[in-house]
């Protein structure tokens, strides 16, 4: 992340938030294609026979999805049963210079719940209203 930050330091082109997740979400197809076609080739099928309908290879696509575990430029990447991304998820505020990232949720670690949620030393949040997938949610300190 540090050396794509560097590097559109000295281009004309400005720093997308979303790149790095697209660069990830590239890998992370690329593994798991390269072990479904090695899985489809033992069950005597290849990638050159696949076709879009072909539900046997989607099948395996997911299968293998749900074991990817690597480390991408965004962090780790693994998945959970329902195929969703097990990674942390940043609290960030609007204030007056921008966005402030104050602290982070991990799924895996924590429940939000609970009110265990890892704040950055000197940001403040408790007592404030915060916007959690389209809820207003008042956090308290407990």
């Amino acid at each position: 992340m540090k050396m794509y930050k560097t590097e559109l330091k000295h281009s004309p082109y400005s720093i997308n938030s979303y790149a790095p997740l697209g660069y990830d979400a590239t890998w992370v197809l690329a593994l798991a294609l390269d072990k479904t076609m090695k899985q489809m080739k033992e069950m005597n099928a290849s990638v050159d026979s696949f076709s879009y309908k072909d539900a046997a290879f989607a099948q395996e696509l997911s299968k293998t999805l749900l074991h990817i575990n690597t480390n991408g430029i965004t962090g780790v990447i693994k998945f959970n049963k329902n195929q969703e991304r097990l990674n942390k998820i940043w609290i960030e505020q609007f204030q007056e210079d921008g966005e402030i990232r104050l602290g982070y949720f991990d799924p895996e670690k924590h429940n939000l719940s609970k009110g265990e949620l890892t704040m950055i030393p000197g940001k403040g949040l408790y007592g404030q209203m915060v916007n959690l997938r389209g809820t207003r949610t008042l956090l308290m300190n407990h």
